[in-house]
């Protein structure tokens, strides 16, 4: 077993060997100092407020209401994809909202009846408005949800009125255009 020096000892030969070499410096013994602590980081400034558009407002959903809104997307664009159904879904609503016409989609879609008097060509072709593309049937449901829950802006810039672009513009009385969407012109 090794033996050790007692500890007084050991602490009186540390502070002679201290002693004798600031002795031999000329300078008195200095305790060694702590490190001092880094200056405290300043907080970052403050980040820029990003304003977020409020969500739209839900509104509920009538089922027969959007029943008429989709069969009129779906026959009027089906063709064009979920951006011409939309744009044509907008004019629906739009009608509803200006006094000239219905205050509902469905009878703004079959107002004027199954004459030739009707508003839109599919509703009074004589032809069945049964849907036969599930996937553009589909989407048109869809589409008709999303719209009459207020979801979706307005693309049409408030269009009342479109037509195919392969048609003259088949109106006497002048409308401004205000945006085309796959093969419709849309007015206002």
């Amino acid at each position: 077993m090794p033996l050790r020096p007692p500890r007084g000892l050991l602490l009186a030969s540390l502070t002679f060997l201290l002693l004798a070499t600031a002795c031999s410096t000329g300078s008195p013994p200095v305790a060694p100092t702590p490190p001092t602590p880094p200056a405290p980081t300043p907080p970052p400034p403050p980040a820029a407020v990003q304003v977020l558009p409020a969500p739209p407002v839900r509104r509920p959903v009538d089922r027969a209401q959007a029943q008429c809104l989709a069969l009129a997307m779906y026959w009027e664009a089906k063709g064009e994809g979920r951006a011409g159904m939309r744009a044509v879904g907008h004019v629906v609503l739009n009608r509803t909202q200006d006094e000239r016409f219905p205050d509902s989609p469905c009878a703004v879609v079959y107002q004027g009846g199954e004459d030739r008097g009707c508003q839109f060509s599919w509703y009074c072709d004589g032809r069945s408005d049964e849907p036969t593309e599930a996937g553009s049937w589909l989407t048109a449901r869809a589409l008709a949800q999303e719209l009459l829950a207020g979801q979706l802006p307005d693309t049409t810039k408030g269009s009342l009125f479109f037509h195919a672009r392969r048609l003259k513009t088949p109106w006497r009385v002048p409308r401004k255009k205000t945006i085309t969407v796959g093969n419709h012109v849309f007015y206002r």
